[in-house]
């Protein structure tokens, strides 16, 4: 039988922790390294001119965890893994401890030593380390623009374009220990925080008042002043870069309640500094609420003390993404596609992508001291930075050669249209552009001359309550403008019907016996109001319900087959059915001007109505077709379900079509006797 070796019978670790601390001259020290925890004897240099032990440990590449005697040290290696490990994936210095031990002893991890505290005061002096190292080399020594770039008449190319937003994931709790004003910066306002002591002090020195809304009323508008219980930090604001989505050194700041804008002017003043706004032509900025923003931004500037460049010009902007949460005029006088030249082909939501990354840290940064998150998050924020850059290169390449496909399709639509306009038109909008982009910066309403004046028409629903009305305040005729609005109705539902003939589903037949049902109540309605027209002899047509032919070159629709129908229809020809109404009739009774009248003003509201549905579903077409270019190269189910999408709309636009058409075909006005 085998008997268990002595030497390990008595030690839980499985020889990870020996029992001796010296060997010979040398010190068993604890080395913690990426695959485990072991336990090394380290010998010294014990000659006449040795220097410290942890500047020899550091030569060796071990990161000591003290400086006196030190019995921890840390591998380079392990400290670079675990700074990764740290700013990308946000796994706390706990579990990663935990991991480490479970590495080291699988079965029994609390027989190994807890290095836990050790390694996160060594880790966040090995990041400022290296925050040190790094810090005031560049790329190259002189400037990379044309040394006459300042008199090149495109300006725009040089403005700088920042992009803020609020972030209330990355809060912080308020500490209540002892030690809470006793927390030590290494590196205060160095990084992408803002220096606390400053910023608290421009806090507590600057008023904001609630002004009247310019706009709908923004959640980001209405919170501002909203208090966060248990929080000394409700969120962060933050300035990145619309161009590089790189984060602005210095202009992540802290939120002490809802977003207001004494933050965002902090940080977008510690942006303009830092990237150094002033140099340059203007300033882009964009922001989810510029509208209501830009209103008194320099009045508030003046007052707070910020050093804002004074002479800097400022164009304001809001995201694609936002801007359609705004009221209409909006969209033209702050969308970055309506700004020519200068914005470019961008969305101006860049930082929300940048917020996805970053999130993941508010787990453990929501109950770190403020040095530590201050820390943590610069960190983090420059791991994004620094793989933004190292990814530059190719981004730019691939957005290049994207951009240059594009220019050549909006080219061939541009001159596809400016083909079709006068040289006099041409010149005329010209102008106007100019104008309006000249005058934009300092009057965003001088770009509503974008906007497409559509006049408001009064609806079917509006119209019959008119009418309806006018008969109660006259007693007289009451009930026929309800009559006639039912038939109509019903006239709609017949081109729904018609539509869907093509199969004999159950919905079809319960469609076919709601209209058989409500005709049947209408001309018995009818012979109520009118008991001398005696509306079951009356002849006439129904209206033509042919195809709407949608097909771009060669039409290959069948040709229209009209359909004349008896007043009391069969169920199989119900959507061809002969309704009363004063266009349908051969003949009209004696005495119906007032109908025709009633059902002529019902008819433009109805046409009205459909052409409004019209125009949406026009929208949503091209919509779909942007949407689903590439569905082709996706596969076969992509490609099918972006084509019934496209012909589910072509079904709706093809029945408002037919009500435009009925509308105006049951127009009684050229019809009169």
């Amino acid at each position: 039988m085998m008997k268990a070796d002595p030497m390990f019978s008595a030690d839980p670790s499985y020889g990870a922790k020996p029992s001796q601390q010296a060997l010979g001259n040398g010190k068993v020290m604890t080395i913690v390294h990426t695959n485990r925890v072991h336990h090394l004897p380290v010998y010294p240099c014990m000659c006449e001119k040795k220097i410290d032990i942890d500047i020899q440990l550091l030569h060796s590449r071990l990161y000591p965890a003290s400086s006196k005697d030190p019995s921890t040290a840390f591998t380079f290696e392990a400290l670079k893994f675990f700074h990764l490990i740290k700013v990308q994936t946000h796994l706390s210095t706990e579990n990663y401890s935990t991991l480490l031990r479970q590495l080291t002893n699988f079965i029994f991890p609390d027989e190994t030593p807890d290095r836990q505290r050790e390694l996160g005061r060594v880790w966040q002096q090995w990041n400022h380390l290296i925050n040190l190292k790094r810090y005031g080399f560049g790329h190259t020594n002189r400037d990379r623009k044309p040394d006459n770039w300042k008199d090149d008449p495109d300006s725009w190319k040089y403005w700088r374009y920042l992009v803020a937003d609020g972030n209330f994931v990355l809060n912080h709790l308020r500490s209540h220990g002892l030690n809470k004003d006793k927390t030590v910066f290494l590196a205060d306002g160095a990084g992408y925080m803002t220096q606390k002591a400053r910023y608290d002090e421009y806090v507590e020195r600057t008023n904001e008042g609630n002004e009247p809304s310019t706009c709908y009323k923004h959640r980001a508008v209405a919170d501002k002043n909203k208090v966060k219980k248990g929080y000394d930090s409700t969120g962060l604001v933050a300035i990145a870069c619309s161009r590089h989505s790189c984060f602005a050194p210095g202009s992540v700041v802290d939120m002490q309640k809802g977003e207001r804008q004494l933050n965002v002017d902090y940080a977008l003043t510690e942006a303009c500094i830092t990237t150094h706004a002033e140099s340059t032509h203007g300033l882009l900025f964009a922001y989810d609420i510029n509208c209501q923003y830009c209103v008194n931004f320099r009045h508030w500037i003046a007052d707070s003390g910020l050093q804002f460049p004074p002479d800097l010009p400022v164009t304001y902007l809001i995201g694609l993404f936002h801007v359609n949460g705004h009221k209409e005029e909006c969209l033209w006088r702050f969308a970055p596609s309506y700004l020519s030249p200068g914005a470019g082909v961008t969305s101006a939501e860049i930082i929300e992508s940048l917020w996805s990354q970053l999130n993941g840290a508010a787990n453990i940064t929501r109950t770190m001291t403020v040095s530590h998150r201050q820390e943590m998050l610069d960190a983090c924020i420059a791991d994004i930075n620094w793989r933004k850059l190292q990814g530059l290169v190719p981004f730019l390449i691939r957005q290049l050669k994207k951009a240059e496909e594009e220019r050549d399709e909006a080219q061939a639509s541009f001159e596809g249209v400016d083909e079709a306009v006068t040289p006099e038109q041409r010149d005329r909008w010209r102008e106007q552009m100019t104008t309006a982009n000249s005058r934009r910066a300092a009057d965003p309403t001088s770009m509503d001359v974008y906007n497409i004046s559509v006049k408001k028409v009064e609806p079917k629903k509006d119209v019959q309550a008119r009418l309806m009305a006018q008969e109660q305040a006259n007693n007289a005729q009451l009930g026929v403008t309800r009559w006639v609005a039912q038939a109509i109705e019903l006239q709609e539902h017949q081109i729904q019907l018609a539509d869907l003939i093509s199969s004999q589903s159950v919905e079809i037949q319960k469609k076919r016996e709601f209209i058989l049902k409500k005709l049947n109540s209408i001309m018995s309605e009818g012979e109520v109001l009118f008991p001398q027209a005696k509306l079951e002899e009356m002849s006439g047509r129904a209206p033509i319900l042919r195809e709407i032919c949608l097909c771009n070159d060669t039409c290959t629709c069948a040709d229209e087959i009209a359909v004349t129908s008896n007043p009391r229809p069969k169920p199989s020809d119900v959507e061809h059915s002969l309704l009363p109404l004063p266009s349908c009739l051969d003949t009209r009774p004696i005495g119906w001007s007032h109908i025709i009248d009633v059902e002529e003003e019902l008819c433009v509201g109805q046409a009205n109505e459909a052409l409004e549905a019209l125009r949406v579903e026009i929208a949503h077409k091209l919509y779909l077709y942007r949407a689903n270019r590439g569905a082709a190269s996706t596969g076969k189910k992509a490609k099918t379900r972006s084509y019934n999408a496209i012909g589910k709309v072509d079904r709706g636009i093809c029945n408002h079509v037919k009500s435009t058409l009925c509308s105006k075909k049951s127009n009684p006005s050229t019809q009169r006797q």
